[in-house]
């Protein structure tokens, strides 16, 4: 795993308990499946699991969070200039 990325994960050896949104999974089938049907009984929002390739590699691209900004112009007129006075 990359230094980059591994600052952002926290392996938690039973994990149920605790607060995350989404899973990295490597092992065999048979782990995963009770994972799973211990993650889907779990109250509140569904989790992801994401399987390490077989290569290795992490699925980087689905662990983004992406968040926007927008700012209502409208509010001042349309002159976004207006919102920098005051």
């Amino acid at each position: 795993m990359p230094s980059s990325l591994a600052t952002w994960i926290t392996e938690v050896p039973t994990g149920l308990e605790a607060e995350f949104q989404t899973v990295l999974f490597s092992g065999d089938r048979e782990v995963l499946t009770a994972r799973s049907r211990k993650l889907s009984a779990r109250d509140g929002a569904i989790i992801l699991v994401h399987l390490v390739g077989a290569d290795g590699c992490l699925p980087r691209d689905l662990l983004v969070q992406e968040r926007s900004v927008n700012i209502d112009t409208a509010a001042a007129g349309g002159n976004a200039n207006l919102m920098m006075v005051g």
